[in-house]
């Protein structure tokens, strides 16, 4: 008799857990891999890819509509759930983890707000695993070799627009690796940027009138698994004008290009700057800001005189 209350308390005991589980939030990372491992809702199948590929508009909404909402209660942003159809989703299917193929999910949530999920492939389904969050919205994703590993690196091309009251506009490749159990950024590189500042607003003593616009575009190719080589150029512009300028009061200013390579650093686990080969640089402060980027933070510097 005894015998069967401590089975019977045991088994309580495991229904209130998993039940609490299931319903409870946490922002424990081991609690909610755990959680995808055992819940079906917070799996993504094979099935659901394959309607999401569909000819069929209504199948392939449908589909994306689960795949939008298991991502975000794997991600514990329920708060998200009231955008859902505003959410844009993107699929990838690589192998961007050691001994594992994947499902890297994106879902750019607005216009300044993105997220990666990256889920395991586990007797047929995905399974969630990790996240890259905090992050500007992803235009498109590719693949690379990680340098002496046997799975990939996540290259993310994403923009950061803020044309509306900033004047700023900025596309950039940011390269992701695995590495000690999580994803880290180990290089950044502007492929386009537009830019428009009052002269006055850096220097007190320029004219109120007086408004710059910068251009830059850049290309990054991949010579080896090792090695990255950048090229950008950058136009300027003047325009006078004591309001905001038109396009057409911009006149040309100046241009410059420069070469910058960048080599796998094994100690690190990330490309740096190459200061030997890089040339073009035709003002020693953008020197400085490739120097500072590479601890993987980025700044921007301004001249005040």
């Amino acid at each position: 008799m005894l015998y069967r209350i401590f089975i019977f308390l045991i088994l309580i005991s495991f229904s209130f857990f998993f039940i609490g589980l299931y319903m409870v939030p946490t922002s424990n990372p081991y609690i909610s891999t755990f959680k995808s491992y055992i819940v079906d809702d917070l799996k993504i199948s094979m099935d659901m890819i394959d309607n999401y590929n569909s000819d069929d508009i209504s199948i392939k909404n449908e589909s994306r509509k689960k795949i939008i909402n298991t991502t975000l209660k794997n991600l514990n942003y329920t708060k998200w759930f009231p955008y859902e159809e505003y959410i844009e989703l993107k699929l990838y299917e690589d192998k961007v983890v050691p001994n594992n193929s994947n499902l890297i999910v994106v879902l750019n949530l607005s216009k300044d707000v993105s997220v990666m999920a990256i889920y395991n492939k586990v007797n047929g389904q995905y399974v969630y695993m990790y996240s890259i969050e905090d992050i500007l919205p992803i235009k498109s994703l590719e693949f690379r070799p990680y340098p002496d590993k046997d799975y990939n690196l996540i290259i993310s091309h994403q923009k950061l627009d803020e044309r509306l009251g900033a004047f700023y506009y900025d596309e950039f490749l940011e390269i992701w690796g695995f590495n000690s159990n999580s994803f880290k950024e180990l290089f950044r590189k502007t492929t386009y940027s537009e830019e428009i500042y009052n002269l006055n607003w850096v220097n007190p003593d320029e004219p109120k009138n007086k408004w710059q616009k910068n251009i830059k575009t850049g290309s990054v190719d991949f010579p080896s698994d090792k090695e990255i080589i950048t090229k950008t150029t950058t136009e300027s512009f003047l325009a006078l004008s004591d309001k905001f300028p038109k396009p057409d009061e911009f006149k040309f200013l100046q241009k410059s290009s420069s070469t910058e390579n960048y080599l796998w650093d094994e100690k690190s686990n990330k490309y740096i700057l190459d200061t030997k080969n890089t040339s073009n640089l035709s003002d020693p402060l953008d020197f400085l800001s490739e120097l500072l980027s590479i601890n993987g933070e980025n700044y921007k510097i301004v001249k005040t005189n």
